[in-house]
């Protein structure tokens, strides 16, 4: 029975090329967990619980952009090796992420369009262990914080131990990990499939326990070391950076450090109403998270931010432009909450954008980080124009300031990869090379974090750095470009 043509083949495909994959393919996961993301299927952009699986929901470009050919699910650790060996015999290049959650930033959509998507945490979902006196668990791509949690309380062990939520609950334990420093701290052990299909465990994963000597089991299936989740770094090199926001491999069971129950905690809200309170409120925040003090991750929000849980704009204004500072003060008063701007570079641009500024300030152990929200309406497609450049030019800015993003949306990952340029970009160079090395096909995420494979002209994939001229051949009108 002929298959349906995807919607946008792979780079190098013919539909020819992409049948035979189909051929190839569906005997090592089944007609069930293989779906071709035709022409007739309409792109539904679905929310957070059920988020979509082939192209990005907050979509930046028009939606058939970031799209995958189709959308694979594997069941075992064998099949996305078996997956990796075909696509590599193949030139298949494919996406893999764990529930597709990855809000803001592209979602589980490809970075090439074309590209194999695979959704590791529809069947790899299990717990494999939840130990209490190491307080820690060992967990596969589709555990989220939620089911983690669940999975406590049914256990009767919440009462023991607690774990860390990264905001929204309903993400991939082993995906925030990976995306967010705070929580790769308290990692401790991957398993790995290479792009070549050969399966690792790192650290002290890597000593055989014991009990695995002489077994006929496949590699995933072996008891692991006892200290595998105790101890991150075995003999060295340490290998496990390797894996967090690359295309070096995919990491399908992972470690989680666990915190015992302290026996309590308190929460605090501190507002401040004058826009020159922020600095000396960081001043103060710096010594106790230097010191422990605050063990956990302090944030500064602005105004909008909680606005925006309490209700949309219109709950609070008719305008459409973006609002001015007595209205913000308004909503401080109807919320009872102190509000700040971040006047300067960020707020004049979000003006200059016809945007709204909505952001936080998230204290680290050592620096600060500003996360900003740049809401814009995603059918408009003056509005998706605006927001590539207001984007842009936040990122530039902030480069000519010494200052980095250290996550993004699919879109801005070549830009921001450009602005680490120390010694001739050494560090992408070196990147590169690594990436050639392990992943000579180029198979395994092209492009993620603006690494592109020898195969791939990265000059042809680079998309526009500079939205302006785009804006003024449109006639939108802008205060300052």
């Amino acid at each position: 029975m002929p298959h349906a043509q995807p919607r946008r083949l792979p780079p190098g495909f013919t539909s020819e090329d992409f049948a035979a994959f189909v051929k190839a393919i569906i005997p090592i996961v089944g007609d069930e967990n293989f779906s071709i993301v035709s022409a007739d299927v309409e792109l539904k952009d679905g929310d957070y619980v059920n988020p979509c699986k082939a192209h990005d929901m907050h979509a930046v470009y028009d939606k058939e952009f970031f799209v995958s050919c189709a959308v694979v699910h594997p069941r075992t650790v064998t099949e996305v090796q078996e997956i990796m060996r075909l696509c590599n015999k193949m030139q298949m290049p494919v996406w893999p992420y764990s529930v597709g959650r990855n809000t803001g930033y592209g979602g589980a959509a490809p970075r090439v369009p074309g590209t194999l998507g695979m959704e590791l945490g529809r069947h790899m979902n299990r717990i494999h262990e939840v130990n209490v006196d190491g307080a820690y668990a060992l967990v596969e791509p589709g555990v989220t914080f939620f089911s983690l949690y669940d999975h406590l309380v049914k256990t009767g062990l919440d009462e023991q131990l607690w774990l860390d939520v990264p905001d929204l609950g309903g993400g991939s334990i082993i995906g925030r990990h990976q995306s967010d420093f705070y929580h790769f701290m308290m990692h401790c052990g991957m398993e790995v499939v290479l792009p070549d299909g050969t399966l690792v465990r790192t650290g002290m994963g890597s000593l055989p326990d014991p009990a695995s000597r002489n077994s006929n089991l496949s590699a995933d299936q072996q008891p692991p070391n006892k200290a595998w989740q105790l101890f991150n770094y075995g003999f060295g090199p340490y290998n496990d950076g390797l894996f967090t926001q690359s295309s070096l491999g995919i990491v399908v069971k992972m470690g989680v450090w666990l915190m015992p129950n302290p026996g309590g905690y308190q929460a605090y809200m501190i507002t401040f109403p004058r826009d020159e309170d922020l600095g000396a409120i960081v001043d103060i925040i710096r010594p106790l998270r230097l010191q422990m003090v605050l063990q956990n991750v302090p944030t500064i929000r602005h105004i909008l931010l909680d606005a925006a849980v309490a209700g949309d704009k219109a709950s609070y204004t008719d305008k459409t432009s973006p609002l001015s500072g007595d209205e913000l003060d308004a909503i401080a008063a109807k919320l009872d909450l102190g509000r700040w701007n971040f006047y300067g570079a960020v707020y004049r641009r979000f003006a200059e954008a016809g945007l709204d500024f909505i952001g936080t300030f998230t204290i680290g152990m050592r620096e600060m980080h500003h996360i900003v929200c740049v809401v814009f309406n995603r059918e408009d497609p003056q509005q998706r124009l605006r927001a590539r450049w207001l984007t842009r030019q936040l990122i530039k800015d902030c480069a000519e300031h010494g200052w980095g993003e250290y996550r993004t949306h699919l879109a801005l990952m070549d830009q921001i990869a450009g602005t680490y340029n120390f010694n001739n970009s050494s560090q992408m160079k070196l990147n590169e090379t690594i990436k050639n090395a392990l992943d000579p096909n180029g198979i395994l995420a092209p492009g993620k974090n603006g690494i592109w494979p020898a195969k791939y002209d990265k000059r042809a994939w680079v998309l526009e750095k500079d939205e302006a001229d785009k804006l003024l051949f449109a006639g939108i009108p802008m205060t300052r470009l």
